[in-house]
């Protein structure tokens, strides 16, 4: 039987490990989804994004689809955005004009 402090122990092993291969933290869109009206998910997000800039990883948010929600995201230095707020999913050769309109 494994004494509590050892699975722990064993637990922050692999996640030190872990830093080493890990470059970017990806925000769930479950977590995105009510940011502005849920206290919850506001706390973990900035908790989010401030463990990704402490260890020097890029974070990104996705399933933005709000103007409130792009705007806290960037006001919490979250520059990394996926969602439906810029495109919805398309094909390739469609990405490629939408890409030459909007650059």
């Amino acid at each position: 039987m494994l004494r509590s402090g050892t699975y722990l122990d064993c637990v922050l092993v692999h996640f030190w490990i872990a830093l080493d291969t890990i470059q970017t933290l990806k925000i769930d869109q479950s977590f995105i989804r009510d940011i502005t009206e849920n206290e919850e998910d506001t706390t973990v997000v900035k908790a989010i994004i401030a463990l990704a800039k402490s260890l020097n990883m890029d974070v990104i948010a996705e399933g933005v689809e709000t103007d409130k929600q792009l705007s806290f995201l960037l006001k919490n230095k979250c520059h990394n955005i996926q969602g439906y707020y810029y495109a919805k999913p398309m094909p390739a050769d469609e990405m490629k004009i939408y890409m030459k309109k909007i650059l």
